[in-house]
């Protein structure tokens, strides 16, 4: 298993797949799971990975991608794994796009060195 974290259980369920965004400021700082990506404040852009800028001295980081993987019955705290394994290309990819963000798989690939698909027609 790669990089876990635990967070508050928001009534996650094991399996979820979301978007990591850490939010912080002065003092405290906490990160959760959503089903929308981190936006840039100036821009509006989607961010999978980096800063998105401030707001009334609240930063916001775009941190990448997590699925629940359980939920600790005793604290109902989940563990959430990073997807950032080149071999989670055929969960992240997919998920990606069903939901709206096929543009952001690039900037997966990139991230986490998965290799681009192999274009029809072109040997690999």
């Amino acid at each position: 298993m790669g990089r876990t974290l635990w967070m508050d259980n928001m009534e996650y369920e094991v399996g979820q797949i979301g978007f990591l965004v850490l939010r912080s400021g002065d003092r405290w700082s906490n990160i959760k799971l959503y089903s929308r990506p981190a936006h840039t404040n100036q821009s509006h852009e989607p961010r999978l990975y980096g800063w998105c800028g401030s707001t009334n001295n609240i930063s916001v980081d775009a941190r990448g991608l997590g699925r629940v993987v359980r939920i600790a019955q005793a604290t109902e705290r989940a563990m959430v794994l990073y997807l950032d394994q080149p071999e989670d290309a055929g969960i992240v990819i997919p998920w990606l796009a069903e939901n709206g963000y096929p543009d952001l798989a690039e900037d997966w690939r990139k991230a986490v060195g998965a290799p681009a698909p192999a274009e029809e027609g072109v040997p690999s």
